[in-house]
C-alpha cells in the first residue's frame, strides 16, 4: 500500500507499507478486489495459511449476508 498525492500534472508516492499481513488466499489469481472511492477493500484470505483446504467453499447469498450483519438496529 503506498500513500500518494496529486499536484497538477505530478504524481507523489510516498513510502510503501505492508496492506495486511495475512496471507491471501493461493485459490485464484485475484483474490482482493478496491472500492470505487478507494477507502475499502474485500479479500479472501486462507483460514489456515499451513495447511489449505482440500475443496472451495461457496457461499450462496452473500450479498444478502452481508447486508444483514451490516444492518443498523
Amino acid at each position: 500500500m503506498v500513500p500518494y498525492a496529486v499536484k497538477g500534472d505530478s504524481f507523489l508516492g510516498g513510502k510503501p507499507r505492508l496492506w495486511t499481513s495475512r496471507t491471501l488466499s493461493h485459490y485464484a489469481d485475484q483474490v482482493f478486489d478496491i472500492a470505487p472511492d478507494g477507502k475499502s477493500a474485500i479479500a479472501i484470505v486462507d483460514a489456515d495459511p499451513g495447511r489449505p483446504e482440500p475443496h472451495p467453499r461457496v457461499v450462496l447469498n452473500f450479498g444478502d449476508e452481508v447486508r444483514r450483519r451490516l444492518a443498523v438496529h
